[in-house]
């Protein structure tokens, strides 16, 4: 079976999709359904023979069976503690986020629930700062309750995150500062520092942007610019995933192997640093998932292997979804998975068109230098930004016509500014320095916000959807998910693309109906 792993994962994503959005309750009938239906296929000889297919109905069947067992052994217990007074004792995992109304929020992971020993993932909403730092102990009552109960977009965002229950209190809250913290409180304590150092040596909104830009902060960023990145769909820049990852780490193995450093050591060195910008992004899913997949392609290197993006790519779904069945609630981690699919997509289409014997002046536009990189970084922005249009659709209600435009524009200069702002909080005590970076930083990310500006003022750069758009939107998709066979010149049906496209509808037609 050619690439098992792209197999396993988008089927074992296909599962935990109907389980999350359809069949909450009735996970084990399609588990059931599912073995059922492998079975069958394995008895079948002729059926036997179609391995892609007897793998998605075992994964089925896994996926929603594991979909079952978290719901009632992990999920249920933990929202049993809704609307009951509880005593808590928890640790601050996080620096605080504030809402527009004032409310500061702290992630939490608990202790002791009323005297019981219980380690649950909390957010913790009061109407002041506490003070605390990340890793300190802290005690109180309050009432917790299931966060977003009104609202499904928030609910499955927190869900996704195994933040299933927050508890909100205008009481006092303790705090006991421990004499030894975890060593994971390093990361914490340096992004703290790193962000108190951007907003001394910046202006407030570059400050807030380069805060976004290394640790997918966006606490901070001025309302109207947030919204101006979702119009013209650049919203991905300010979340950590593969874009950061690819700066950082891929950054850091060439420069190692330019200074000489022999290809297995910069390649474990690389793999180390990759852990070490995970712990910064917080573990988001989507930098988790580009992790995983800088993670198989560098390592394919120490043993002299050719890494296939489209196989690690499966390898990393499935691997998120193994460990956090809910992780396909995630907006950020969907739009991340189904853009790496089109650009894995798009990089197919510019290999096969150079291979491609009498391509004309098409093969001309991708094998010259200046005009190859335009043609390329324009093919794969459309195709990211087609194959997570159904996403945003579904979720925002709405496409962003200029994306394509809006990421050829910016993302040359995210790199830089990244770069830069790594610097600055590295270097704040040598002024000369800092000031010359800090002045070149501001300069591109005011480069940055005038295209933003610009283009989110267009009359079209934004398109609502209306009711029926999703009947044209869905069917379309469908067919560009399939696009990946032709740019890996497969003519066959492919499971892969069956169960990305099936995905991709499904979680549509929920956020329409």
């Amino acid at each position: 079976m050619k690439r098992a792993f792209a197999v396993i994962g988008f089927s074992f994503m296909l599962g935990l999709v109907l389980c999350n959005f359809f069949l909450e309750s009735h996970s084990l009938l399609l588990a059931a359904a599912a073995l059922i239906a492998s079975a069958v296929c394995l008895s079948v000889r002729k059926l036997r023979k179609k391995k892609e297919l007897c793998c998605l109905f075992i994964c089925l069947s896994v996926s929603a069976a594991l979909f079952s067992a978290v719901r009632y052994y992990i999920y249920s217990p933990v929202i049993g503690y809704a609307d009951k007074k509880c005593d808590i004792e928890a640790v601050v995992l996080d620096t605080p986020t504030v809402s527009s109304g004032g409310n500061y929020s702290y992630l939490i992971r608990t202790k002791r629930i009323n005297g019981e020993k219980k380690a649950v993932k909390m957010r913790l909403y009061v109407p002041y700062d506490i003070s605390s730092q990340p890793y300190d102990e802290i005690s109180f009552s309050a009432y917790p309750f299931v966060i977003g109960s009104n609202d499904k977009g928030v609910y499955l965002h927190f869900r996704s995150r195994k933040t299933y229950i927050g508890a909100y209190t205008k009481y006092d809250v303790n705090i006991h500062k421990p004499e030894k913290k975890p060593f994971m409180s390093i990361f914490s304590r340096l992004k703290a520092q790193s962000m108190k150092i951007l907003d001394r040596l910046l202006k407030k909104d570059c400050s807030a942007f380069a805060s976004g830009l290394l640790f997918g902060d966006t606490t901070y960023i001025d309302a109207g610019l947030k919204s101006d990145f979702r119009l013209v769909g650049l919203m991905h820049i300010m979340a950590t995933s593969g874009l950061h990852m690819s700066v950082w780490v891929y950054g850091l193995y060439r420069l190692l192997k330019r200074i000489h450093v022999k290809e297995k050591r910069a390649s474990i060195i690389s793999i180390v640093f990759s852990f070490c910008v995970v712990c910064f992004s917080a573990f988001s899913a989507s930098v988790i998932r580009a992790m995983i997949m800088t993670c198989v392609y560098l390592s394919a290197g120490l043993f002299k292997r050719r890494g296939d993006p489209l196989n690690s790519l499966g390898l990393a779904v499935f691997l998120l979804c193994a460990v956090n069945p809910f992780a396909v609630c995630d907006v950020s981690f969907l739009l991340s998975v189904f853009s790496t699919l089109g650009i894995i997509a798009a990089a197919g289409a510019v290999s096969y068109l150079k291979e491609k014997p009498k391509a004309g002046k098409l093969q001309k536009a991708f094998d010259s230098k200046p005009l190859g990189y335009i043609s390329e970084s324009l093919l794969m922005s459309v195709f990211a930004s087609a194959f997570s249009y159904p996403i945003a659709v579904g979720v925002f209600g709405g496409i962003s016509t200029v994306a394509p435009i809006s990421n050829l524009l910016v993302v040359p200069a995210v790199a830089p500014c990244m770069v830069m702002s790594g610097m600055l909080t590295m270097l704040p005590s040598v002024r000369l320095l800092s000031n010359a970076v800090g002045f070149v930083l501001t300069l591109f990310e005011r480069y940055i916000f005038f295209v933003v500006g610009a283009l989110a003022r267009l009359p079209f750069a934004y398109f609502e959807s209306a009711e029926a758009f999703p009947c044209v939107i869905i069917p379309i998709i469908s067919a560009l998910a399939l696009c990946i066979l032709f740019s890996y010149k497969r003519k066959s049906l492919s499971v892969t693309a069956l169960s990305a496209a099936l995905s991709v509808s499904a979680i549509v037609i929920f956020y329409y109906i």
